[in-house]
């Protein structure tokens, strides 16, 4: 991680009042299910679309809080409770602040009712975890003969950089989860604190 990753990652575990973990190459292997091993495609993507991929992993299976490594602007312990006491709600985030934000421009239209992707409390094993799931691993099955052919090289590749590696850089992530989560509206509350978007590169 660069410096300004380092303090952010301080800043998490000083300031948001809940256990943060980092997930790595050294302890990835301790929350991978059995029965649900890490797709073969996995080993040939960029290391942002392996952190896309195993966001999603996590989220269906164990659900909890996740956060981008970036400076939080609040503690975390009333958005836990609000989802704990509010059994029908499946995600709980912020709301994303513009159209330009959103994903997928099939749902540009609700931008002011989804939340963001860099922060979020999500309860596992819903309909909507399990459609968020299923939507990536079947994309990574039609990528699956182009990534073996054309691995990533950096750790931002995308097929907008030109050189073959054949994944968008919002392709596997935003699209999927912000037109999935259109469906979920009455279900989603906005309780968590947006991260701050500087200064975390």
């Amino acid at each position: 991680m660069s410096e300004d990753r380092k303090k952010c990652l301080s800043q998490m575990r000083s300031q948001m009042g809940v256990q943060i973990i980092l997930v790595t190459p050294d302890n990835l292997a301790e929350y991978i299910l059995p029965d649900h091993p890490l797709h073969e495609a996995y080993q040939y993507l960029s290391e942002t679309h392996k952190a896309d991929y195993l966001r999603t992993y996590f989220m269906h299976f164990f659900g909890g809080g996740y956060q981008d490594i970036k400076p939080p602007s609040g503690h975390w312990n009333s958005a836990f409770l609000d989802m704990q006491n509010n059994p029908d709600c499946i995600i709980n985030g912020y709301r994303e602040t513009t159209p330009s934000h959103i994903a997928n421009p099939e749902v540009n239209d609700y931008w002011n009712v989804l939340v963001g992707n860099g922060a979020y409390v999500v309860r596992p094993m819903t309909e909507f975890t399990s459609e968020w799931y299923r939507e990536m691993t079947c994309l990574l099955d039609t990528k699956l003969d182009e990534l073996r052919n054309c691995p990533s090289t950096h750790p931002q590749d995308s097929r907008e950089n030109g050189n073959g590696y054949p994944v968008e850089w919002n392709e596997m992530l935003g699209r999927i989860f912000h037109k999935l989560l259109v469906k979920y509206i009455p279900n989603i509350m906005y309780t968590v604190p947006r991260p701050i978007f500087a200064k975390y590169r």
